[in-house]
């Protein structure tokens, strides 16, 4: 099931204009800001994948920066497939890796449990907040090894998937959503 909601939401962003994503962003982001103080916060962020038209988080994260927020981001290492972490500060240069993630040149590491907020990367989401990724569970191991006050945040050019999402145990669920329409609670 997750396989087919993947590929239904991949193809639902790709028959969206750089406008419409432009537009949908800006919808996305005045909710975030409305409804979290993310004011001198720990917040880990993810660097969109142009190539899969992810939710563009440069305006975000600049915002987060104007904030005084610290911010970090994930590193995909390929052998074996895990992912590791980085501070970002504002200057930081980044390059793409060989699945086109953008990458900072620069590790500065720090200890997950000091987050305050991950702003997790998605295709789709239910009502309960689970969510359908690319599939290889990377985010849901790093998500249970975060501090438990810390606020796991989806973002989504969709509103809710209209069915319950399948889950396996190591699936980790989000506490919300913003979509352009709405924040969703869980």
């Amino acid at each position: 099931m997750k396989s087919k909601i993947r590929s239904a939401y991949k193809a639902k962003r790709q028959v969206l204009s750089k406008n419409e994503r432009l537009d949908l962003e800006a919808k996305i982001h005045e909710l975030l800001f409305n409804h979290f103080d993310f004011k001198q916060q720990f917040v880990h962020t993810f660097l969109p994948i142009e190539k899969q038209m992810e939710v563009n988080t440069t305006k975000v994260n600049n915002t987060f920066y104007e904030l005084d927020c610290q911010l970090a981001t994930s590193i995909t290492l390929y052998n074996p497939l895990s992912l590791t972490h980085s501070i970002i500060p504002p200057n930081t240069t980044y390059v793409l890796d060989k699945y086109n993630i953008p990458t900072p040149t620069q590790k500065i590491d720090f200890e997950i449990n000091q987050l305050n907020f991950v702003i997790v990367p998605l295709l789709a989401f239910d009502r309960l907040g689970n969510r359908v990724g690319y599939g290889k569970g990377l985010y849901d191991s790093f998500l249970t090894h975060c501090n438990t006050d810390c606020i796991k945040i989806g973002l989504s050019y969709f509103d809710v998937h209209p069915t319950a999402i399948a889950t396996e145990q190591h699936d980790v669920k989000l506490d919300f959503c913003v979509t352009p329409n709405r924040l969703y609670s869980f």
